[in-house]
């Protein structure tokens, strides 16, 4: 896989700092990034498949529940 490209960054960023929590998240993703839903989805599949992104998650901080 070539480098990451823009796009690629802020979407890394995105789902890393900011993943919407909503019935739509790829939806609201990819409203915030100017692109269409097909885009998100298909740039996470491939960065899947290229082994960049690993699994999505959630993370929670036990100390704050």
């Amino acid at each position: 896989m070539a480098g990451l490209d823009t796009f690629d960054k802020d979407l890394l960023n995105e789902i890393q700092w900011s993943f919407p929590l909503s019935s739509r998240p790829y939806h609201e993703l990819a409203g915030r990034l100017g692109a269409d839903t097909g885009e998100v989805m298909g740039r996470i599949k491939r960065l899947k498949a290229a082994g960049i992104i690993r699994q999505l998650s959630a993370i929670f901080d036990t100390r704050r529940l």
